[in-house]
C-alpha cells in the first residue's frame, strides 16, 4: 500500500508516475483540499523558472534537471495537443527585464533577444525597459491538467480520500502503508515539522480577452498576462511573503490592473470574469525532495513556491525514484 498526501499538481504528478512504475500497487491519495480548492487551480501555468540554482542550492545542477525533465513532459503534451484538445500548449512569450536573462530561456524554443528599439515600439508606456526576449514556451492550464492527471489513474487500484491529517504518523502507525509521499505544500510546516515553509501570496484576474494570444511578462516578474486555452486570460500578479490571506484585495487589484494595462494597454478593454488569490507553498533553502532521515517509508516533495506547475513533474520523478529505491532496500 502507498499513500500520497496532497492532491495538488505535485501530489498527482507523483501518483501518475508511481502507478506507471507500480501498476498493481494500491494507492490512496489523501488531502483536505481537492480539485478547485487547491492552490494549483489558481496557478497561471507558465513554464517560467527564473533561477535554477535557487531551487536547490545544496545540490548544484539539480534544479536545472528538474526543470528540464518537467519542460520535456509539458512539451510532449503540447505536441500531442496539436492533434487533440489537451491541457498544455505551446505559447509565444515576451519577457521584459532590466536584469540578466532568466534561466528558463536555456530550455525554451525560438529564443531571440529584443533590441531597445523593439522594446520601445512594443511597450511605449514602459520606456525604461532595457532588456527583453521572445521565446516559445509551454502553458499548462491547471483546471484542465489536474483532471487529466487524475484520469490517468482511473483504471488502477486508486482511492481518493478527503481527510485532514495532523501528523504523518496518523497514516503510518498501525497501517499497511509501506510508502508515504509527503506532497502537502504549506501543510509540511506542521506535518514535517519544517520551520522553513512559508506562504507567498498571489492574486490574479481572470478576464475575457480573445484577442490576446501572446504571453507577456513585465520587468519585475510580478506583472504578467497569460492567454488561456479558451478566451480567458490570466492577468497578475503579486508576491507577498508570509501573507495568509486567500481573499482578493481591492488595493492589490488596483495595482495589478494599473501595471498590466501599462504593459499591454488592450487589456483595459477586457471583461473581468473573476478575481482569485492563492498561497504559493515556498521554503527557505529550496525545494525538499528526499527520504525522511528518521523513517525511510517517507518521501518528502514540497516547497515549490511559485514553480509548482513548472517543476511538479521533474521533482515528482525524483521522489518516485527515491521511493522505489527505498522499497527495494526493504524500507
Amino acid at each position: 500500500d502507498v499513500t500520497v498526501l496532497g492532491a495538488g499538481i505535485v501530489g498527482w504528478s507523483v501518483a501518475v508516475q508511481l502507478l506507471d512504475a507500480l501498476p498493481n500497487c494500491r494507492l490512496t491519495v489523501v488531502a483536505d483540499q481537492l480539485d478547485g480548492e487547491t492552490v494549483s487551480w489558481v496557478a497561471a501555468g507558465s513554464f517560467r523558472v527564473e533561477n535554477f540554482e535557487e531551487l536547490c542550492p545544496d545540490r548544484p545542477g539539480q534544479g536545472r534537471k528538474w526543470a528540464a525533465d518537467s519542460f520535456q513532459h509539458y512539451l510532449d503534451l503540447a505536441v500531442a495537443a496539436q492533434r487533440a484538445a489537451c491541457c498544455c500548449r505551446l505559447c509565444k512569450c515576451t519577457k521584459t527585464s532590466n536584469q540578466t536573462p532568466p534561466d528558463y530561456l536555456q530550455l525554451a524554443h525560438s529564443v531571440a533577444t529584443l533590441t531597445p528599439d523593439q522594446l520601445r515600439a512594443e511597450f511605449p508606456r514602459w520606456p525604461s525597459l532595457q532588456c527583453g526576449w521572445s521565446c516559445e514556451t509551454t502553458l499548462t492550464e491547471s483546471r484542465l491538467y489536474l483532471p487529466f492527471l487524475r484520469a490517468r489513474c482511473r483504471c488502477t487500484n486508486l482511492a481518493v480520500t478527503r481527510q485532514r491529517v495532523n501528523s504523518l504518523s496518523e497514516i503510518l502507525d498501525g497501517s499497511s502503508c509501506r510508502l508515504l509521499f509527503n506532497c502537502s505544500g504549506l501543510g509540511a510546516a506542521q506535518l514535517a515539522k519544517d520551520p522553513n515553509v512559508y506562504p507567498i501570496r498571489g492574486q490574479v484576474f481572470k478576464v475575457r480577452a480573445p484577442w490576446l494570444k501572446r504571453a507577456v511578462i513585465g520587468p519585475n516578474g510580478e506583472t504578467y498576462i497569460y492567454p488561456g486555452a479558451t478566451d480567458i486570460v490570466t492577468v497578475g500578479g503579486c508576491r507577498q511573503p508570509n501573507s495568509w490571506s486567500t481573499e482578493p484585495c481591492p488595493d492589490d487589484a488596483s495595482k495589478i490592473w494599473s501595471r498590466a494595462t501599462r504593459l499591454v494597454p488592450s487589456v483595459g478593454g477586457a471583461e473581468t470574469v473573476n478575481q482569485l488569490a492563492g498561497l504559493r507553498p515556498a521554503r527557505l533553502g529550496g525545494i525538499r525532495v528526499e527520504l525522511d532521515s528518521t523513517d525511510s517509508r517517507i518521501v518528502h516533495c514540497y516547497g515549490h513556491g511559485g514553480n509548482g506547475v513548472a517543476l511538479a513533474w521533474g521533482t515528482a520523478s525524483e521522489a518516485v525514484k527515491l521511493g522505489l529505491e527505498s522499497l527495494r532496500r526493504g524500507g
